[in-house]
């Protein structure tokens, strides 16, 4: 009976133990990816202010450590973007809706590209987006990409977050060439 009690008390110490032991690797990772939210920015660059719907324009992404703290992360493979009209409803009724680009999502993913910043520094990655229709007008390009905490991974991947960033363009309709 009292080696069975003893047994039982092992047991019940180990699961303690396991339990204490992924609270605190879930925390250190939720901490971490709060991190990199506060003290990383997204920045749309383009030559262009103006760009036609149904074409490819090409941005530059200006990703920046506004810490104080060197941050050591990944890029993940998941990224989208999504066209929003700048002003979608006037008095109450829809003018223009937001349409959905291309998207990507691993859940749990891996590292694309390896990051490593200095505090005030800065990385930039080029892109190219289709312009969706979202009417002739101002309109603005948000997008996200991943940002990938390359520690603490499992089986399954990596832990991660989104970082978004917008561009505010004008939309011009693509010109009639058959007339």
């Amino acid at each position: 009976m009292f080696a069975q009690c003893r047994l039982t008390v092992c047991i019940l110490f180990a699961c303690i133990a396991i339990h204490i032991g992924c609270v605190s690797r879930m925390t250190r990772i939720s901490n971490a990816l709060a991190f990199y939210g506060q003290a990383l920015s997204l920045e749309v660059k383009s030559e262009r202010t103006n760009a036609t719907i149904g074409e490819i324009l090409p941005v530059r992404l200006i990703l920046k450590n506004n810490s104080a703290q060197v941050i050591d992360a990944c890029i993940g493979i998941s990224e989208g973007y999504n066209m929003f009209p700048h002003q979608a409803v006037a008095k109450g009724k829809p003018l223009r809706l937001p349409r959905s680009g291309e998207m990507t999502w691993i859940d749990h993913p891996y590292c694309a590209a390896r990051l490593r910043l200095q505090p005030g520094a800065s990385m930039s990655i080029d892109k190219c987006y289709l312009m969706l229709d979202v009417g002739a007008g101002a309109a603005v390009l948000d997008l996200w990409i991943q940002i990938v905490h390359p520690k603490d991974c499992d089986q399954y991947g990596c832990y991660d977050t989104k970082l978004h960033g917008s561009l505010a363009l004008t939309l011009v309709e693509k010109e009639d060439t058959e007339k």
